[in-house]
């Protein structure tokens, strides 16, 4: 899989669920443009609310997606979580939280585990490298393979690279509900 330069993965089971990968990080070396497209339902987890709010805009540098717990249906407290996580992987990346996007997949209706996540992220930090598979591999539920793709166009006479991490096993309905796919490029696109 070929992958845009600037950017490193990391996968690493922090025990939201028993024994498999569930905490990865997506990280980039210099500030990105973001953009998201978002579910309808009114039941939107809330890294789903938080990125809503800020979304499209500039400056981001990483991304955290953590499975086993979902972060939905759990009102003020799950925003605050979301902050929680933020800061805490701000630090050890030495950015701003505001730099910092998250998602979140699994056991609807149940806080998240915070501490377990704060806990993991200097490990997660520690071992991020330029291949995506074991972030691709956290960020799984009941999906039965990892999904990654890659392609390589020409935009403007210049050749660029589109690469992507997804999980979703049948779970694109109702309206994204319960679907992740995060997107990496070089292409040089404005947020907007």
């Amino acid at each position: 899989m070929r992958l845009p330069k600037g950017f490193r993965f990391a996968g690493v089971h922090a025990g939201i669920k028993p024994s498999r990968r569930d905490l990865a990080l997506i990280a980039s070396d210099a500030e990105c443009g973001a953009a998201g497209c978002f579910t309808l339902n009114e039941a939107r987890a809330a890294p789903v609310r938080d990125a809503e709010e800020r979304l499209p805009t500039a400056g981001i540098r990483a991304l955290v997606i953590n499975s086993g717990n979902a972060n939905a249906l759990t009102g003020p407290d799950g925003l605050a979580d979301v902050e929680t996580v933020a800061s805490a992987l701000a630090r050890a990346l030495g950015i701003s939280p505001a730099a910092v996007l998250s998602a979140s997949t699994g056991i609807i209706g149940m806080r998240l585990p915070v501490a377990k996540i704060v806990e993991a992220i200097p490990r997660l930090v520690d071992s991020l490298r330029p291949e995506p598979e074991l972030a691709a591999e956290a960020i799984l539920t009941t999906d039965t393979v990892v999904k990654m793709a890659s392609r390589v166009v020409s935009i403007g006479g210049r050749e660029v690279t589109l690469s992507a991490i997804a999980k979703g096993s049948g779970m694109i309905a109702p309206a994204l509900a319960t679907m992740i796919a995060a997107v990496v490029t070089d292409a040089d696109i404005a947020a907007t």
